[in-house]
C-alpha cells in the first residue's frame, strides 16, 4: 500500500484473474506495478477486491493485499 513518505510511484495495474465465490461474492485479482528512480520495483503487489450486491448495488465488501 502506498505511503506518503514512500519513494515509489504507481505505474500500472493488470487484472490477473477473477471468479465467483460460494457466498454470492465475486473476486478480482489485480497486480500493481510501481517504479522507483525510473526502475520497476520488484516484486509487484497484489490487490484482491471482493464484490457483493448490497441493496441492488455492487460494492467492495472486503479487500486484501499480498506481495
Amino acid at each position: 500500500m502506498w505511503r506518503k513518505d514512500d519513494s515509489r510511484s504507481y505505474k500500472d495495474m493488470v487484472i490477473q484473474g477473477f471468479g465467483q465465490l460460494e457466498n454470492s461474492r465475486y473476486v478480482i485479482h489485480i497486480r500493481e506495478f510501481y517504479t522507483e528512480n525510473a526502475q520497476e520495483t520488484s516484486p509487484p503487489t497484489f490487490l484482491n477486491l471482493h464484490f457483493q450486491q448490497v441493496d441492488g448495488q455492487w460494492k467492495v465488501v472486503y479487500f486484501e493485499f499480498d506481495v
